[in-house]
């Protein structure tokens, strides 16, 4: 933190500001750390010798020890040996940009939409889930300051991807600011129109071993090597490396600080905005701060602000509060529940549908029935295709706020069969959209709902969801202009849906469920996109079993390479000698990295 800062924050306290934010709001305008020139001659000649040999990049970092596109997993590939890392960049709804590979958050996050209709401080109220690795919970999205000063600080190489038009510009200006411009190996053909104005060399790719299990096979990374070009990108790295003869490393990833951190702001002119008598900020910027750096305040005035005539305003103190809630339950008193249940009842749907969700982060059991009716009026066409433009733009608003509904059922955590009904309900009769990325959202979040409840009577509609063959989904890829896999089976398409029932099934962990998962699995049977499947293994892996251990040994023996893929990063997470044991078998070149992160087994 930096001098000014800290300066700042005290004069605040000292002004009758006591409170605690409820996160850390990394400053995205930070200047980078100053070099002295050794440091700097230091850092070319390092990246000079990496690009002269086999540049080796890690797809999204090591998202097997943090979240992917977070500081923790760039820096943990580093750590690992990898000399680059592929990273996604975006822009936030207020210009700052982040590092965040989906179009939506749903998969990576705990909220419903985007990074692009997200403000920056909104963003970092969200968690990371599905990771079993702590720094999960405390990892935030990066900004683009921050990553650039680890990439300095390490001499990484960098391959960015850039997800939507218009950030190209002002991401080579940043490069260039900081002097890592030579850094840069390669980047995507879309999207990077400054790159290729700027003639920014790229290095060439021998290939790749990502999606397929490749890159826990010795054999293959042998096989890649021999190729000419000079760079690999994959997403684990430490088999190519022991092909290589690097020497094996044992990593803790932890959270890590920012460059500096964003003064508290005034908590008065922050009100002002709220109660409509400025427009100095837009509201749900006001909102996002007043919650982050004065949550107990923000509690008081939502009593008054949950009445205020703007939906836009009763919309950020419904998100906000939930965040609070989730944050800091403590300060959630009495009144702030009655405001939100309030807001529940609300006569525009975003407001309801964000409050709900706030009433299942703030356990507010009592708001249960008024979800679950809001989730059962579904209209008739929901499931139907249609080509009428303006139907697609009324869908996307249901889509959105069913599978707020969804989520907060899920958040609530009360079970019972009017609950599960109606999350059937919704997996059975999931959104048909002409964009794939809502394609099934009400129902996906709808599994992931059923999943928390271990609702075991929903485990027919879950399987039967896994084997749907839907022709829309055909007319969805076409109209998103999708041409990955054209001879894949349509359902594969269905990715949403198949991102939570798969560990939704391990989550429910019946033997009936544990039995449908296991059936998605199968490569013979072709259920799932080879990614599903993946994902599918970590949650069998990671489910609540009587003997994981065996568990695990059965997996390193299956089929499909993206499950024995998976077992094995499972043996060199565990620090039980068992998961050793099977590693000298079924992946003897891996036990120098056990030993190395775990210490070696005593006999």
């Amino acid at each position: 933190m930096s001098i000014s800062t800290s300066l700042t924050i005290a004069i605040w306290l000292l002004a009758g500001n006591p409170e605690t934010p409820l996160v850390t709001v990394p400053d995205p305008q930070a200047a980078l750390r100053r070099e002295t020139a050794d440091q700097t001659s230091a850092r070319h000649a390092k990246i000079t010798r990496a690009r002269d040999g086999t540049v080796i990049l890690l797809h999204r970092g090591a998202w097997d020890y943090a979240p992917e596109n977070t500081l923790s997993a760039i820096r943990a590939g580093f750590e690992l040996g990898a000399n680059g890392v592929e990273l996604d960049f975006r822009r936030t709804k207020d210009g700052v940009i982040v590092l965040f590979h989906d179009d939506r958050l749903e998969r990576l996050v705990d909220g419903v939409g985007s990074v692009e209709q997200s403000y920056y401080e909104e963003l970092l109220l969200y968690t990371f889930h599905w990771l079993p690795a702590p720094v999960a919970k405390t990892e935030r999205v990066p900004t683009l300051r921050d990553v650039l000063q680890l990439v300095r600080d390490q001499a990484g190489l960098l391959h960015l991807d850039i997800k939507k038009p218009g950030t190209d510009d002002e991401l080579l200006a940043e490069l260039r600011k900081a002097d890592l411009v030579g850094h840069v190996v390669t980047y995507n053909d879309y999207n990077s129109e400054a790159f290729r104005r700027a003639a920014i060399p790229k290095l060439h790719f021998k290939g790749s071993l990502m999606g397929d299990g490749s890159d826990v096979q010795p054999s293959e990374a042998e096989r890649l090597l021999e190729r000419p070009g000079s760079m690999v990108i994959l997403d684990d790295p430490r088999a190519l490396l022991a092909v290589m003869g690097r020497p094996p490393v044992g990593i803790l990833p932890k959270p890590m600080a920012p460059l500096a951190t964003r003064p508290p702001p005034s908590c008065e002119s922050l009100e002002a905005v709220l109660r409509g008598d400025s427009r100095q900020t837009p509201v749900r910027v006001a909102a996002v701060r007043l919650a982050i750096f004065a949550p107990g305040r923000f509690c008081e005035l939502a009593t008054e602000l949950c009445q205020h005539p703007s939906p836009e305003t009763r919309l950020a103190v419904a998100w906000n509060l939930g965040m609070i809630a989730k944050h800091r339950p403590e300060l959630v008193s009495e009144s702030a529940r009655a405001a939100l249940m309030r807001l529940l009842a609300d006569r525009e749907t975003g407001v309801r549908s964000e409050a709900s969700v706030a009433c299942g982060r703030a356990k507010i059991e009592a708001a249960t029935p008024m979800v679950v009716e809001l989730l059962t009026d579904r209209p008739e066409d929901l499931d139907r295709w249609t080509e009428d433009e303006s139907r697609q733009q009324e869908k996307r608003a249901i889509i959105e706020a069913r599978a707020c509904y969804a989520l907060a059922l899920g958040l609530l955590g009360v079970k019972s069969p009017a609950v599960t009904e109606v999350l059937v309900d919704a997996v059975k009769h999931r959104a048909v959209h002409r964009d794939l990325m809502l394609f099934g959202l009400d129902g996906a979040l709808a599994a992931w709902a059923l999943g928390r409840l271990r609702a075991a009577d929903s485990v027919d509609a879950l399987s039967e969801a896994l084997l749907r063959d839907d022709p829309a989904l055909e007319q969805a890829r076409s109209a998103s202009g999708y041409q990955v896999d054209p001879a894949s089976p349509s359902r594969w398409w269905d990715f949403n849906m198949h991102t939570f029932i798969l560990p939704a099934l391990a989550e429910i962990g019946s033997e009936k469920a544990l039995g449908v998962l296991e059936t998605a699995l199968d490569p013979t049977k072709g259920l799932v996109h080879p990614y599903q499947r993946a994902s599918g293994a970590e949650a069998l892996l990671n489910a609540r079993v009587a003997d994981p251990v065996s568990n695990c040994a059965r997996l390193l023996e299956h089929a499909a390479p993206e499950v024995h893929r998976s077992a094995v990063l499972t043996c060199l997470k565990r620090s039980d000698p068992r998961y050793r044991g099977l590693l000298e078998s079924a992946a003897p070149w891996a036990l120098p990295w056990w030993d190395a992160q775990h210490g070696p087994a005593t006999p």
